[in-house]
């Protein structure tokens, strides 16, 4: 069927914005199944008119809602965005399409609000025009323009690193600058790497323990890495690269009982090249696409 064909087509868009809303590979690819599901369960009238603005229609509010449940469930517990997948890399992709899924972009959208997150998402990465959004999104343009303008106000409050290989190569000289500084002890030395209000952030899933809350501060963060140091035992550490931007994958030789047996470290820098975010992601299921690879 020609509709169909149609709709497969729209698969890449689908999970594209499944993935910028929900930060998780996973929960994109159920987002496709079930708005496919939604198309061949209760399709539109008009089969004549073009298909594709339905689907994101009916892909954008389930993403909507997804992200509404998620975060009253979790409430303030953590949430570290997985990388884009190895096989959904695209160098082709606009340079939006690609900072947007970058881990610097994904901890920046917690930030705002889901109509907001969704808003910024179809303008800016979607590229759909302000009427095309109103219409996709059951609103007026005015009521576009205005979310809008919120979401980038508060995007821009917070570092959102280009994904160029400059940028790369400074982010992958922090971290790995920092890592050296925790294994050898030098606290002070790892600690002038973080800026004062660094952020920490670690997510187990349901699987793994971590810390509850999201912590802050430089002072704290060394500390709190050095004791995690302490009670893992022996690890290795690799350098990784995911979605261009660098990272470092964490195996735990003699995983203790309950801990997590394997993570993903990344990090954003501030304007002045200092660790202002850090994140650890401890989930085998988000982490399983890049488990193979790296």
């Amino acid at each position: 069927m020609e509709w169909m064909q149609s709709a497969l087509a729209s698969q890449g868009r689908i999970w594209a914005l499944g993935f910028r809303m929900l930060g998780a590979p996973q929960e994109a690819d159920d987002l496709v199944q079930d708005t496919l599901l939604r198309l061949a369960e209760h399709p539109p009238a008009d089969l004549e008119r073009a298909l594709e603005p339905w689907l994101l229609t009916v892909a954008a509010n389930l993403a909507r809602d997804r992200l509404r449940k998620r975060k009253l469930a979790q409430a303030k517990r953590p949430f570290v965005p997985a990388p884009l997948p190895p096989n959904r890399l695209d160098a082709q992709s606009s340079l939006a399409m690609r900072e947007s899924a970058s881990v610097g972009w994904l901890l920046a959208a917690e930030a705002l609000t889901p109509e907001q997150r969704l808003t910024w998402l179809l303008r800016e990465v979607i590229e759909c025009s302000t009427a095309e959004v109103a219409e996709l999104t059951q609103r007026t343009p005015g009521a576009v323009r205005a979310c809008l303008h919120r979401a980038r106000k508060e995007l821009a409050q917070h570092p959102i690193p280009e994904v160029s290989a400059a940028s790369a190569q400074a982010h992958s000289l922090a971290l790995l600058s920092f890592a050296q500084a925790m294994q050898r002890g030098d606290l002070e030395t790892a600690k002038s790497f973080l800026a004062p209000e660094a952020l920490y952030l670690a997510d187990g899933g349901s699987q793994y323990p971590a810390a509850g809350l999201p912590l802050r501060g430089a002072e704290r963060l060394v500390r709190v890495f050095a004791a995690l140091q302490s009670s893992l035992g022996e690890v290795r550490v690799a350098p990784a690269w995911v979605a261009g931007m660098p990272g470092l994958w964490i195996q735990v030789l003699k995983p203790k009982p309950g801990l997590a047996p394997a993570s993903l470290v990344q990090v954003v820098l501030d304007a002045q090249g200092r660790i202002a975010a850090l994140t650890t992601l401890m989930d085998p299921e988000r982490l399983a696409p890049w488990s193979a690879v790296i």
